[in-house]
């Protein structure tokens, strides 16, 4: 991995910050094994270069209250154990499970609306709303011909949505 990173934070105004940054980054994974199923030796050489970028948009309504709008890329990399052809016993969900040397990276973008409010120091309730778009998002999935076996695999697209609740309070 080699990566670089630059970042931003500047107010406008009293009430308004910008925070943004873009994280420049190049990824090399390389795996060597058996296939098994093919009996033959199978060689991954992936390598991608992301530009990942990251602002958030922060409008203070008073000293207690803020509001916030965040956009980010992130990205998700295949594990070794998700990409090599390795039949293992996975005790959590009691299957047999085999890697996928086809695998991609799955990229993300997230998107969030954020209410925060700060009743004293330490103290904060907020609520929050999220969307995430992910392309190729990594799946284990059931092998139909054969029981209790699954196996990695690039789906499409997903989206995930929702809200948030948080409260944290200070018994000091």
């Amino acid at each position: 991995t080699f990566a670089r990173y630059a970042m931003i934070d500047t107010r406008f105004f009293k009430f308004m910050r910008l925070i943004g940054g873009v994280r420049a980054g190049t990824f090399n994974q390389k795996l060597n094994t058996f296939d098994d199923a093919l009996n033959k030796q199978v060689n991954t050489d992936n390598t991608y270069t992301d530009l990942n970028p990251s602002i958030n948009y922060i409008i203070s309504i008073d000293s207690k209250q803020n509001l916030r709008f965040c956009y980010s890329q992130t990205l998700n990399r295949p594990e070794y154990r998700e990409l090599a052809t390795v039949l293992f016993y996975d005790n959590d969900t009691r299957l047999n499970i085999y890697g996928n040397y086809n695998l991609s990276r799955a990229l993300a973008q997230n998107y969030d609306f954020r209410y925060e409010y700060y009743p004293s120091a330490g103290q904060i309730i907020s609520v929050s709303a999220f969307h995430k778009k992910i392309q190729n998002p990594i799946e284990l999935v059931f092998d139909q011909s054969q029981t209790s076996v699954a196996f990695y695999n690039n789906a499409l697209q997903s989206t995930i949505s929702g809200i948030e609740l948080e409260f944290r309070a200070s018994f000091a």
